[in-house]
């Protein structure tokens, strides 16, 4: 399916988001042909504390617009049309909004697809999207924040303090209002969350390591060091990872050497982290059911994941097809 990391999806959240990584059609199915989650990290050299990029070059579709000035706190938001994860923060954004809209606080998501795309898209969300609204034309402001930051996945939210300065980044509907509300009561510890940071890069990039670590092995038909890798994985790394781990096996892994058992592991831990709420993870889990043999459950996985993205042609018509799969191969 298509989707990098759909959090979480909040299983990755803190480090590796569930989010989007690229636009569906960027990439090949095969969370986006489905999961280009672990690798799509950019390279970042900012860090907390560092002062905020320039929202210059914006232009506004809704609300605005909106400059970094000390004395105002804000919420620098990254997301897309198409990709589910952002939708489903909108609304949260829009609740956050509400809240702090009388504390000095403002709130911008930011889009770097086309004003046709996004403007009709922002209307019909009305109300539902109460919070300014900007699309970035050529990746400026996207390239102070996300390439900055090593941000490769989105939704992505960065909050400025009243010193204009990067305090936190990470999803969203992580603990983004938590520490929002910090941010405004001056509360806030920004050395002891940049030390957090720092050790979930750290445990992020072990995880990276791992995933690679496995897929050498498999290629490389060393079975015990797969297995090795493989449990160490299962037991340590986040949803989203699982997921894209789960799915490569499904889907890249040449069949003589494509460990199915392991591969259902995968996909069943990070179904549970999530609860069974991430449809892109629901698919995953849905296939590698099937391939091994539970068509029963895998049917009734995926009619799950249709659910959840009900109000999503594209993603309701490629999961529908997986099902109709599943229920020919089951007559």
């Amino acid at each position: 399916m298509r989707m990098m990391n759909m959090l979480l999806t909040v299983g990755l959240c803190a480090v590796l988001s569930i989010g989007c990584a690229k636009k569906p059609a960027d990439q090949k199915t095969g969370t986006d042909g489905q999961k280009a989650d672990v690798p799509a990290r950019a390279e970042g050299t900012a860090k907390i504390g560092d002062p905020a990029g320039s929202l210059e070059g914006l232009e506004f579709v809704k609300g605005g617009p909106v400059t970094i000035e000390k004395g105002k706190i804000y919420v620098v938001e990254f997301w897309a049309t198409w990709c589910p994860p952002c939708l489903r923060s909108i609304p949260h954004l829009t609740e956050v909004a509400a809240k702090v809209k009388d504390k000095g606080v403002q709130i911008v998501g930011i889009s770097n697809e086309k004003p046709e795309i996004v403007k009709p898209f922002v209307e019909k969300q009305g109300d539902k999207m109460n919070y300014a609204v900007a699309i970035d034309p050529d990746s400026k402001v996207g390239t102070a924040y996300m390439n900055a930051y090593g941000q490769g996945g989105i939704p992505t939210a960065f909050i400025v303090d009243k010193a204009g300065k990067v305090v936190w980044f990470g999803h969203p509907m992580a603990d983004m209002e938590e520490v929002l509300g910090q941010v405004i009561a001056g509360t806030f510890d920004a050395d002891a969350y940049a030390k957090k940071k720092a050790e979930e890069q750290a445990a992020y990039e072990a995880n990276v390591k791992a995933f690679k670590d496995y897929f050498a092995a498999v290629e490389a038909g060393t079975a015990d060091a797969a297995k090795a890798v493989a449990d160490l994985l299962v037991e340590k790394a986040p949803a989203g990872m699982l997921n894209e781990m789960a799915w490569n096996i499904l889907t890249k892994v040449a069949e003589g050497k494509r460990d199915k058992a392991v591969a259902l592991r995968a996909a069943e831990k990070a179904h549970g982290l999530t609860e069974g709420k991430d449809p892109a993870i629901l698919d995953t889990y849905a296939l590698a059911l099937f391939v091994n043999g539970k068509t029963a459950e895998a049917i009734a996985a995926e009619e799950k994941a249709i659910g959840l993205v009900k109000d999503n042609a594209e993603y309701v018509a490629e999961f529908t097809k997986r099902l109709d799969e599943f229920k020919s191969a089951g007559n």
